[in-house]
């Protein structure tokens, strides 16, 4: 799995803009994935679960 959002920011695209393209888009859409995320570290955000839009390595274009 591949977490889009630091992808696409990396690229300097908006992330809300891709991300609502891609859940328009009648391919793309069934290939992403929200995957919650379980923070661990010592950080404010420590025990927070967070959603990730990921897509599997075999969907991305070679």
């Amino acid at each position: 799995m591949v977490a889009m959002k630091p992808v696409v920011e990396g690229m300097g695209l908006d992330w809300s803009s891709q991300h609502a393209k891609v859940m328009r888009h009648p391919v793309l859409s069934k290939g992403m994935q929200h995957i919650a995320i379980l923070s661990t570290g010592r950080t404010a955000c420590s025990g927070a679960h967070h959603t990730r839009g990921t897509f599997p390595v075999a969907a991305s274009p070679s």
